[in-house]
C-alpha cells in the first residue's frame, strides 16, 4: 500500500484541508509516526513495486504475448489425427538447418505449441529454434534474450539485465560471491520487498485506526476523501497478497535468500533440498543454457547433478538403434531413448530435456511448473520431478522429486506456485493478475494524494517521530526486523539518522524563531 493520508502535513495548510483530517487527540503520536513511516516506505517501494507489477503481468500472460508477437513460429496448427514426429527426427531437422550448432536443451510443448530447441550456433550465438512437432519442419528461430517474457523475467528478478548485468564490481562481504551490476538490482528489489512489509503493516494500522474519521469525511463530501477511502480499501485487500508474495520472493534474493540457505543447509530446514553425492547444481546448468524462460524448479535447481559412467553398460532391453545420437555427439544414446527412459521411470510429459555439457554429464529430464503449462506439475507442484539419464548407457543415474524436498522447501515451492499464479487454476491466475493491477492503482493514487496535499516547496512528509521511549516494544520490533532482514536493518539506521537530524533542525529553527 502507498501513502494513506489521514492527517495534515502541516498546520499551515488551508482551513478546508485541515477540516478533512481527524482530530489529533483521537489518533495520537503513534498514528502520526506510522503515517510518516508509511510515507518513507512508499518512497522506496512505489517505483520498484510498479516495475514488478508491470513485468509480473507480462510474465503471467507470456503464453499469449510471446506467440502473438511471433506468429507462425512458436505455435502450430494441430492436425485432427496422427502422432507427433519422433524426437530424434525433430532434432535432426534443427541440426540440418543449423550446421555446426550445439543443442543444449529442448522443450516439448503441449496443445498447439512448437517444440523449442535451444542451440549455440557455429558463430556462438544462442537461439531458440522452433520445430513443428507434427511435420518435423523448422518454423523459425528467435533470440531468447529478446522475448518479452524473458526480458520481463530478468527485470522482475534483477532490474538490471543483459550483458551489463554481468559486470563484476567487488566481492560481497556477506555472501562471499562476486557482486555485479545485476546483483545491485537484486539488492534494490530485496530492499523494496523488506520495506513493503513496513508499508503494509503501517498501512493496516492507518486504515483501521483512522476509519471513523475517514468515513465522516466521505459522508461530508470533503475534498479528496473518496480517493483516500478507496485507496485504503484497495490497500487493505492487496496488503495480504503483498505479505504473501514478499514472503515467497525473499528466498530468491541474492543476500537474504543466499545467506539463510547457507545457515540452514544440513539442518533439515534447507530452503531448497539436499541430494548428496552429486557434482554440480542443476540450476547452474540451466542458467548456462541461456534460455531465461526456463529456470530451474525451486528445490531441484539447488540439487546436485550426478555423472555419467561410461562403463555402466546398457540397460536391459534398451534399444540404442532408435534415431541418431542425441545432439549429433558420437557415443551418446538418442533423444528418443532419453525420453523413453524418463517415461519408463514414470515421469509425466511434456518434458524439458537438458543436454549434458561435459563428457561425464547426464541428460536431465524435467517435468515441473516452469517449462510448459501442459505438464501436470505446472498446476500441482507436488508432481514436480527430474530424472537424470546416463548419456552413454541410458541407465537412470539419479532422480529427485517433490517428496524428497525438505519441509521448508515444500512450503516455499507451493508459495512460489501461488506467486506465479499457477497453484489453484484460473482462480489463482486471475487473482495474481488483479494483484498486479491493484499494485499499480496504489502506486498511482498514493502519489496523487501526496501531491494534492503537500505544501509548495516542501517534501510534504507527515510530521510525527516514532515514540520509541514511550513505547519500547516499537524498538524491539524494529531491532527484530532489522536483524531478520539485514538490508532493512541498514536502511532503518539511515532513516533514523535522517529523522534525528531533521528533528534537531526543527528544534533549532523553533529556538531561533
Amino acid at each position: 500500500m502507498s501513502t494513506t493520508l489521514e492527517q495534515p502535513v502541516t498546520p499551515a495548510l488551508p482551513t478546508t484541508e485541515r477540516a478533512e483530517s481527524p482530530p489529533i487527540e483521537r489518533t495520537g503520536g503513534l498514528f502520526r509516526a506510522f503515517w510518516r513511516w508509511h510515507f518513507y516506505a512508499s518512497i522506496i517501494v512505489i517505483p520498484v513495486f510498479a516495475l514488478l507489477a508491470v513485468t509480473g503481468l507480462v510474465i503471467l500472460f507470456k503464453w499469449q504475448i510471446d506467440p502473438a508477437l511471433n506468429p507462425g513460429v512458436m505455435t502450430v496448427s494441430q492436425p485432427a489425427y496422427g502422432a507427433p514426429a519422433a524426437a530424434s527426427r525433430q532434432e535432426a531437422a534443427v541440426l540440418a538447418a543449423y550446421p555446426g550448432a550445439t543443442i543444449s536443451a529442448v522443450q516439448f510443448g503441449g496443445d498447439d505449441r512448437a517444440t523449442a530447441f535451444t542451440i549455440d550456433t557455429a558463430e556462438g550465438a544462442t537461439r531458440n529454434v522452433y520445430v513443428n512437432p507434427w511435420t518435423a519442419k523448422v518454423t523459425g528461430d528467435l533470440d531468447p534474450d529478446k522475448l518479452p517474457s524473458n526480458v520481463a523475467t530478468e527485470i522482475h528478478g534483477m532490474i538490471i539485465f543483459g550483458q551489463i548485468a554481468q559486470v563484476e564490481l567487488f566481492t560481497d562481504p556477506v555472501t562471499g560471491s562476486a557482486n555485479t551490476l545485476g546483483s545491485i538490482g537484486d539488492r534494490i528489489i530485496e530492499l523494496a520487498a523488506c520495506w513493503g512489509i513496513v508499508m503494509t503493516l503501517t498501512g493496516y494500522y492507518l486504515f483501521f485506526k483512522g476509519r471513523r474519521g475517514r468515513l465522516r469525511r466521505v459522508a461530508a463530501g470533503a475534498r479528496g476523501a473518496v480517493l483516500r477511502h478507496r485507496h485504503g480499501l484497495v490497500g487493505v485487500v492487496t496488503g495480504i497478497w503483498i505479505l504473501l508474495l514478499v514472503g515467497s520472493g525473499l528466498p530468491w534474493t541474492g543476500l537474504w535468500g543466499a545467506k539463510v540457505q547457507s545457515v540452514v543447509t544440513g539442518s533439515g530446514f534447507s530452503l531448497w533440498g539436499e541430494d548428496p553425492g552429486a557434482t554440480s547444481g542443476l540450476g547452474d546448468k540451466l542458467d548456462a543454457v541461456g534460455n531465461t524462460s526456463a529456470p530451474a524448479p525451486w528445490a531441484e535447481g539447488a540439487a546436485p547433478v550426478p555423472q555419467s559412467d561410461g562403463d555402466m553398460g546398457s540397460m536391459p532391453g534398451m534399444d540404442h538403434g532408435t534415431g541418431q545420437s542425441a545432439g549429433g555427439v558420437e557415443g551418446r544414446i538418442s533423444l528418443d531413448t532419453v525420453m523413453a527412459v524418463a517415461m519408463r521411470d514414470g515421469l509425466a510429459g511434456p518434458y524439458f530435456v537438458l543436454y549434458p555439457s561435459e563428457k561425464d554429464g547426464v541428460f536431465s529430464v524435467l517435468a515441473d511448473m516452469w517449462h510448459d503449462r501442459s505438464t501436470p506439475a505446472y498446476a500441482d507442484t507436488t508432481l514436480e520431478r527430474v530424472v537424470h539419464v546416463d548419456q552413454y548407457s541410458g541407465a537412470v543415474a539419479g532422480r529427485y522429486s517433490f517428496d524428497e524436498y525438505s519441509p521448508v522447501a515444500k512450503v516455499v515451492s507451493q508459495t512460489i506456485a501461488m506467486h506465479e499464479g499457477q497453484r489453484f487454476g484460473s482462480l489463482n491466475f486471475v487473482a495474481s493478475a488483479l494483484f498486479c493491477v491493484t499494485i499499480l492503482v496504489l502506486c498511482v493514487t498514493g502519489p496523487i494524494m501526496w501531491w494534492r496535499r503537500r505544501p509548495k516547496g516542501s517534501l510534504g512528509a507527515p510530521r510525527g517521530a516514532m515514540p520509541l521511549r514511550a513505547r519500547p516494544w516499537l524498538l524491539v520490533v524494529l531491532v527484530a526486523l532489522g536483524l531478520f532482514m539485514p538490508l532493512l536493518g541498514l536502511s532503518l539506521i539511515v532513516v533514523l539518522a535522517v529523522e534525528l537530524l531533521l528533528l534537531r533542525r526543527r528544534r533549532a529553527e523553533h529556538a531561533s524563531a
